[in-house]
């Protein structure tokens, strides 16, 4: 389980494609401080678990379904990365319950620069829209935001300066791809309406609703 909160922004150092699956090796400096084998990380938003480490690097391995749901087939060395590890008991909560699990990928459509900060426009497809809500929380890339406005088939966002100086969104640009991982609450709350509900109180009939 993750926070969405952005720790730093690792280098891919290494990419190696064997067959449909990717081997890859990080850069790192703060999430290699107490990276173990086995330990899980969030990289851009995947959840993947770490297979080596040593000072300042960490490897992982991509499955073909994991390469096929988020951008990591677009990647080449040198990629800035939002790194995440996972959350320890006891520590504080901040952000959203982020899984790592990347329900798919969205086209930025809009980046307008304020000063030091952005509102962002993103298109993330109906299959994805169907779960975001004013006001309601979603994980870009990893990072934990809340969706300001919500039109016909964009979010946007507004990245406030912290979050512009300390994750990739810096050097993001109009028709760039980033990873989607909507409010797995919403996904929930659909799931046990569509299988166990006998009434009509469906996720349609809530959407519709206003909920």
């Amino acid at each position: 389980m993750f926070t969405g909160l952005i720790e730093e922004i690792g280098i891919l150092d290494d990419l190696v494609r064997r067959g449909d699956r990717y081997d890859i090796t990080v850069r790192a400096s703060t999430v290699t401080e107490d990276l173990a084998v086995d330990d899980s990380v969030n990289i851009n938003g995947v959840c993947l678990t770490v297979v080596e480490t040593g000072p300042n690097y960490f490897h992982v391995q991509v499955v073909p379904q994991t390469v096929r749901k988020s951008t990591f087939s677009r990647y080449q060395p040198g990629e800035q990365l939002n790194l995440e590890r996972a959350l320890a008991a006891g520590d504080r909560f901040g952000g959203h319950f982020v899984q790592g699990h990347v329900d798919g990928t969205a086209a930025l459509v809009k980046f307008h620069r304020q000063d030091d900060h952005a509102v962002l426009g993103i298109r993330p497809g109906r299959d994805l829209l169907r779960y975001c809500v004013n006001q309601g929380s979603i994980a870009v890339d990893g990072i934990s935001l809340t969706i300001a406005s919500l039109q016909a088939d964009t979010i946007e966002i507004a990245a406030i300066p912290h979050t512009m100086r300390h994750t990739n969104l810096q050097h993001k640009q109009v028709g760039d791809a980033v990873n989607i991982e909507v409010d797995m609450l919403s996904k929930y709350v659909e799931h046990h309406l569509e299988r166990h509900s006998t009434s009509r109180m469906t996720f349609d009939w809530l959407t519709e609703q206003g909920y």
